[in-house]
């Protein structure tokens, strides 16, 4: 490994590397991936840094061991498009519970049509207005808007934190 790495990446590598199967830290980063991102205050990551409020938990997919990192740290483990995804999702998060009625945009469409925790009826929804302002939705739609958006901000700001190692 590089000696450019500083004592809180030094912390992490270790820490990771104690959850993984894999012998080094290029082999373990393969071994973890994204699992979940939510906005919560006085959290701290893996590596020490406290307080986050950006979380993300990956999981080893070989140990299913999860962890809490920060949005700085999932870019250092993930791939790049893992951690943009973490990224995007977070800002997604942030814009939604400051303005509920945006819309959720195509990476929360995803999240979306991907969960269970979505009916047909709001998934089909979501997915016809994601695009529109809320200034063009009727006022049904705009309530209904509203309904999803909290429950996607729910379903996402809700994390199954007693399964967390670290």
């Amino acid at each position: 490994m590089s000696s450019n790495y500083t004592p809180r990446q030094w912390k992490l590598i270790e820490r990771l590397l104690s959850h993984s199967s894999a012998p080094d830290w290029e082999s373990a980063k393969t071994e973890w991936h994204l699992e979940q991102v939510y906005h919560e205050p006085d959290n701290r990551c893996l590596c020490g840094h406290a307080p986050i409020t950006e979380c993300c938990i990956i999981r080893n997919q070989h140990s299913d061991r999860s962890v809490l990192v920060g949005n700085c740290c999932v870019k250092r483990v993930c791939a790049d498009d893992t951690a943009n995804l973490a990224g995007q999702l977070l800002r997604d998060i942030k814009r939604l519970s400051k303005t509920p009625s945006a819309a959720p945009g195509a990476t929360m469409c995803s999240v979306i049509l991907s969960s269970d925790v979505f009916s047909d009826w709001e998934k089909n929804f979501t997915k016809s207005t994601y695009r529109k302002r809320p200034t063009s939705l009727t006022e049904k739609q705009l309530h209904w808007r509203l309904v999803c958006n909290q429950k996607l901000l729910t379903f996402l700001n809700n994390p199954a934190k007693e399964n967390l190692n670290g």
